[in-house]
């Protein structure tokens, strides 16, 4: 078997075993990223694959946020915290333009360059964060070319997007979590941003959650 079709069962293996906590009853999975500020509040990234959840969540992790997690923002309603869930950072193709350190040379690689996984301590060190009170549900979005805009966002269509993207909603029954992402908003600010420069939504980002 050839090294692409190794990598490519590898990618297959992986994406499996990410979707297995779905089965989940006792926390909230959404399909997100999740980092924390400097003041330890968490901060949610809700997005569609392919919206620049990783490079996003890696642009955040150089401009000093902690790393919960770039795929899965576990929240545990009860207690009102975004959990861990650090699994290796997801990269896709072209993210060696935004990050060329990150990648080895090409002759030492087994995958395309900037394609495939990485650990977020490869991209800082002690970047781990702890359990964090959500404060902040941000839907981020990638559109080429476009100017940086940020705007609030609604109770209603905040829980409503939450919802949608909420993995295990039958595991976890729709009854129970519609009200429990209606706790989750109701003590969060929630915001849009749409840019087509991940240093620009990272400084969005930073002025809104007031990061230092």
């Amino acid at each position: 078997i050839n090294a692409r079709r190794s990598d490519d069962l590898l990618n297959h293996l992986l994406w499996h075993m990410s979707r297995m906590p779905e089965q989940t009853e006792d926390f909230l999975l959404i399909h997100a990223g999740s980092v924390v500020t400097s003041a330890e509040e968490g901060v949610l990234l809700p997005a569609d694959s392919g919206s620049g959840k990783t490079t996003l969540v890696a642009a955040l992790i150089r401009a000093g946020f902690g790393f919960l997690s770039d795929e899965i923002g576990v929240i545990d309603p009860h207690a009102g915290l975004l959990r861990p869930y650090p699994r290796a950072l997801n990269f896709k193709r072209g993210s060696e333009r935004l990050f060329p350190d990150l990648w080895p040379p090409d002759e030492a690689r087994t995958v395309p360059r900037g394609e495939g996984y990485l650990r977020a301590d490869a991209i800082r060190p002690d970047v781990m964060a702890r359990p964090s009170e959500l404060r902040f549900v941000i839907f981020p979005r990638y559109a080429e070319g476009a100017a940086t805009e940020v705007a609030p966002l609604g109770a209603a269509h905040t829980l409503e997007r939450l919802f949608a993207n909420t993995l295990n909603r039958k595991a976890y029954g729709g009854g129970r979590a519609l009200p429990d992402l209606a706790d989750v908003v109701r003590e969060a600010k929630s915001y849009t941003i749409v840019s087509g420069d991940v240093q620009e939504a990272v400084q969005a980002l930073k002025e809104i959650t007031g990061q230092t």
